[in-house]
């Protein structure tokens, strides 16, 4: 069984999207679990990897709906500060497949 966060309630933290800005930036930002739950922590770490895994998988799903196919999601989680700090971590700078027909 895992400790739980610092406070005692749960296992704190900060969360920032590197590598993307504007509207793409915002879409990710709504569709974010590790956002829309900031305000309720998970117990334990291994609560907060999952949190920041489920996010990684929709992140993709959103990147591919908008085209970029070859774009990827690394969740970092970095359990050593206080709150923990989950950069998700976006590469979507290839051009979206289907420019290339154009």
């Amino acid at each position: 069984m895992q400790a739980r966060g610092r406070s005692g309630l749960g296992q704190p933290y900060e969360v920032a999207i590197v590598g993307v800005g504007g509207q793409l930036a915002v879409r990710l930002e709504e569709v974010s679990l590790l956002f829309a739950k900031k305000s309720e922590p998970p117990a334990t770490t291994q609560g907060l990897k999952r949190r920041a895994q489920s996010d990684r998988d929709v992140f993709l799903r959103v990147l591919r709906a908008r085209g970029f196919y070859e774009g990827t999601v690394i969740a970092d989680v970095d359990v050593s500060k206080s709150p923990a700090r989950v950069s998700m971590k976006v590469d979507w700078e290839t051009f979206p497949q289907y420019l290339d027909r154009l």
